[in-house]
């Protein structure tokens, strides 16, 4: 406790199908672009499948950071110098991504700006998207070892703090992410077309608008973590005088875990919540002191040396009716129940 919560193998090869230029395709702005690429279907491989060790790029990464300023006077330019050590499509993609554009083009493999609803940092649950809501962000699906996988460079360049200024943070989930973690924050529209839209998903079973608005969205933390939200899967929940959200992860050890509540005027009511762990399952119990409308936000982190708490998922609480017994949870600096080697010490 006690720390800041912030709301903030060689790589494969393949044969590429025969495209035209990306150059070429920029030229061309209707719905027409994307029946000239291969159709968007459900990768057949996760990220780790084809990017088993991303260090693997580090010789990318570091030529990208050594760009020369005469190599920035033109996108073609830029395009040549970036690509110049790539030995296939992930490592040219990569190089783009890490120079951080939205021009990603000329380097010879097929890509889509999509347009779409994102749940970005102004995003609060119980907001409802509609077909007549404009697209408020873009991202890029690329074409490479034979499957469409999206790269988003905007917010794989870092995020938007509570001062709700932009901080440079350079992360790599948003490189070739898996469709089933894209879709939390990121649906594709393209001009109503239902169908089309739905391709893009690149999903076994696209979702509906509708069951987008309502799912949860955990954070990129909690999906790099791992992150099982097991209890509450939609974003918006109804409660009479208690509720349980349970989370676990296999994967990962979360060192610290902290809450926040507030009510509609926006008090902290944090102290009528406690948390509970035991088998690396974490309970928050929620028993606001009295009804209406409540935000939650659950905060954890990963390593001990950690100083910041990342906001794992953010639910809207609406509670009916309240225990008019409810009492403030004591003041306690860890998680209640039985520690990790309860049987060790001799408890049964």
């Amino acid at each position: 406790m006690g720390r800041v919560a912030s709301r903030n193998e060689n790589v494969d090869t393949e044969t590429k199908p025969k495209v035209q230029t990306l150059n070429d395709l920029n030229k061309v702005k209707d719905n027409n672009n994307r029946k000239k690429f291969p159709d968007p279907k459900p990768p057949k491989r996760c990220k780790k499948d084809i990017l088993p060790d991303v260090s693997k790029l580090k010789h990318i990464d570091d030529h990208v950071m050594k760009t020369p300023r005469y190599a920035e006077r033109s996108i073609e330019k830029l395009a040549e110098y970036l690509i110049k050590p790539a030995t296939n499509d992930i490592e040219k993609a990569r190089a783009f991504y890490k120079w951080v554009t939205e021009n990603i083009s000329h380097a010879g493999i097929p890509v889509l700006k999509i347009s779409g609803h994102s749940k970005g940092y102004s995003y609060k649950p119980g907001y409802n998207f509609s077909k007549d809501t404009p697209s408020n962000h873009a991202w890029n699906a690329v074409y490479v070892c034979g499957d469409w996988r999206f790269i988003e460079t905007t917010w794989g360049a870092g995020t938007v703090g509570d001062n709700k200024h932009f901080k440079k943070n350079f992360t790599e989930f948003y490189f070739l992410t898996d469709p089933k973690l894209f879709i939390v924050d990121h649906y594709p529209c393209f001009d109503n077309d239902d169908v089309e839209s739905a391709k893009w998903q690149l999903l076994k079973k696209p979702l509906t608008l509708e069951t987008f608005n309502k799912r949860i969205k955990p954070s990129r933390h909690a999906r790099e973590w791992d992150i099982k939200f097991t209890s509450h899967k939609m974003n918006v929940l109804e409660m009479n005088k208690t509720i349980d959200i349970k989370f676990h992860t296999k994967s990962t050890n979360l060192d610290d875990v902290n809450v926040k509540l507030f009510d509609s005027k926006g008090c902290n009511k944090e102290q009528y919540v406690g948390i509970r762990l035991q088998n690396k399952t974490f309970s928050v119990t929620v028993t606001p002191p009295s009804n209406g409308e409540y935000t939650l936000e659950i905060y954890g982190t990963v390593g001990a040396d950690s100083n910041t708490l990342e906001c794992l998922i953010t639910y809207v609480i609406k509670c009916q009716t309240v225990d008019s017994a409810i009492s403030p949870f004591p003041k306690f600096d860890s998680f209640y129940g039985p520690v990790e080697n309860w049987k060790e010490r001799g408890f049964k």
